[in-house]
């Protein structure tokens, strides 16, 4: 076989390589396609923000918990992280946003009012530390009481020796507060 054949045979072979590299890549999503990441819910960011503080990331839970609010503007519990880490970062005001936004969408939510009775204290808004605090005690009395009712309910309906295990375990949880 003489030069030029050998590199016309070549020279076609790298054609036909050519055309099938153009026909795959004719198929495959564009770099922008693959550069988009679908959008992460509340949730993940939530877990994100969790995992975070777990290691003490303070500064990477608060962009998570931030996403979360963004994502899920309506989560209480979402503000109420934030509210928190936001707390633990020195950030008092801002915390105080979070968590007045947390117990407005959740008005039963006793945690939420300890720390925003606690950002109030740090403030100096003794009055308004004060009002947290007593809504916070009412909350969870109010919880206490529910507790005990539905367990006193199942000792009345339920023979001591054969007490459901539903019925134990209310009583127990009641004891435990």
């Amino acid at each position: 076989m003489d030069a030029t054949k050998r590199h016309k045979k070549r020279k076609g072979c790298s054609q036909d390589l050519l055309r099938l590299l153009c026909f795959f890549l004719a198929f495959l999503p564009s770099s922008s396609a693959l550069a988009q990441e679908a959008p992460k819910t509340a949730t993940e960011y939530f877990q994100a923000g969790l995992a975070a503080e777990r290691v003490s990331d303070l500064q990477s839970a608060l962009a998570a918990y931030k996403e979360a609010v963004k994502v899920e503007p309506t989560n209480p519990i979402a503000h109420y992280n934030l509210g928190i880490t936001l707390q633990r970062v020195g950030n008092h005001k801002d915390a105080l946003v979070a968590l007045k936004r947390a117990t407005e969408l959740k008005s039963d939510y006793a945690e939420a009012y300890v720390y925003l009775g606690k950002s109030y204290e740090y403030l100096g808004q003794q009055q308004e530390f004060l009002i947290a605090l007593q809504e916070a005690y009412r909350l969870r009395l109010t919880t206490l009481r529910f507790k005990e009712s539905s367990a006193m309910r199942c000792e009345q309906t339920v023979d001591t020796p054969k007490r459901s295990s539903r019925c134990e375990s209310s009583w127990m949880h009641v004891q435990r507060m």
